[in-house]
């Protein structure tokens, strides 16, 4: 896995919080289960590696959506935040990595928009 989902890096740092994984939620109950990648809403959306899309598109915050990548590694990629998948994306669509899957959403609550990536 070798392509970043984005064209280019985000400004703000994805490895400090609050857009970190681990960072603390909700006063200290909960963890961020993933980074967040801020950038501006309708950047383009890259898949990071190939394989199969295995859910998605679904409602996954407020009212933006979430998509999952299956690869050939077997890691599941997860692309949160974003506003639709792109044109041709749907469950059981083959993606190439670097290939456009989607575009960041913004959610209503939240000031900034961003792309929430977790990988398992």
């Amino acid at each position: 896995m070798a392509t970043f989902p984005f064209r280019s890096r985000p400004v703000q740092s994805y490895k400090e919080p609050p857009r970190s994984f681990g960072a603390s939620r909700d006063n200290g109950a909960r963890k961020h289960a993933g980074c967040d990648l801020y950038a501006p809403v309708g950047t383009e959306i890259l898949a990071v590696e190939a394989g199969t899309v295995t859910r998605g598109c679904y409602l996954f915050y407020d009212v933006v959506f979430a998509l999952e990548v299956t690869g050939a590694s077997g890691r599941v990629v997860r692309y949160g935040e974003i506003s639709a998948a792109a044109p041709g994306i749907r469950l059981g669509s083959q993606v190439s990595e670097g290939q456009v899957i989607a575009h960041v959403g913004k959610m209503k609550t939240v000031a900034q928009s961003m792309l929430h990536l977790e990988m398992y």
